[in-house]
């Protein structure tokens, strides 16, 4: 199998980059997806899935790879409602299998997803990056998650991880 170049797309409405965007970009042909929407343990229905590979289809890229199918934090500490969620969690596999997703990425963090200190970190070259500097939460990570809900807040996003049913439970 040879390597193909992708691009992680968060999707219609969470995300300025539109897929017609990213097809300008030579050598891209995969991309790299999710259903933001779905909280960590809900099955990811056919459905939902069709929609959003369909979507890329359409616009000429193949669909292969998904990123953050969260692994519900009961399944993390093993608590004896691990088993439902470890259930649901194969069926989005198998689900996500009929649409021909080949590599499912997650993580096992502790209540995010992902963690970045700057979501605008800027590169020699002008461009930016995503970022993480750990001594800046050091004494107080309620800053970075301040941030990141400002962030997601003012433009009308959303990021895996960071729900508000989760944030609210963060002192925990």
């Amino acid at each position: 199998m040879s390597m193909k170049m992708g691009w992680r797309w968060y999707g219609e409405g969470n995300d300025p980059i539109t897929l017609s965007d990213i097809k300008q970009i030579p050598g891209v042909e995969e991309i790299v997806w999710a259903l933001h929407s779905k909280m960590p343990g809900e099955i990811w229905e056919e459905h939902e899935i069709k929609e959003v590979v369909d979507q890329i289809h359409a616009a000429g890229f193949s669909a292969t790879v998904v990123e953050s199918v969260n692994v519900h934090d009961d399944i993390k500490i093993g608590l004896p409602t691990r088993d439902k969620y470890i259930e649901n969690y194969k069926q989005c596999i198998r689900n996500l299998s009929k649409f021909g997703v080949k590599t499912i990425c997650y993580n096992f963090m502790p209540i995010f997803d992902w963690t970045r200190t700057d979501l605008f970190h800027p590169v020699g070259d002008g461009s930016t990056a995503l970022f993480y500097q750990k001594d800046l939460i050091k004494d107080d990570y309620k800053g970075m998650a301040n941030y990141i809900l400002e962030f997601t807040e003012k433009y009308n996003m959303t990021f895996p991880g960071w729900e508000p049913e989760r944030m609210a439970k963060l002192d925990e």
